[in-house]
């Protein structure tokens, strides 16, 4: 089941452009996404989405910040929000 909620939430995010990277087999797998400097981690965590928000660095900094989510459509928001920073573009 984890497997075909991350294959689904990889089509949403391919929908912006987006190249998600299916990672890691069975309850460890997880969406790997990268993109203009930023990355994300997403996996499914007893029926919930754990998201971890990265700034990409060469050096193994944590995660900027983590969060859970209950359904897609707001773990697509705050993934395209974070990787294509449309606040900073509805700002211009």
């Amino acid at each position: 089941m984890t497997d075909t909620r991350l294959e689904d939430l990889k089509s949403e995010l391919q929908k912006w452009g987006l190249s998600p990277s299916l990672r890691g087999e069975g309850r460890a797998a997880f969406l790997f996404v990268e993109h203009a400097g930023k990355a994300i981690e997403i996996s499914d965590h007893e029926g919930r989405w754990w998201v971890e928000f990265w700034d990409v660095s060469e050096d193994d900094d944590p995660p900027v910040k983590e969060e859970f989510f209950t359904t897609p459509s707001h773990v697509t928001d705050a993934a395209t929000g974070w990787l294509l920073d449309r606040a900073k573009a509805q700002a211009i």
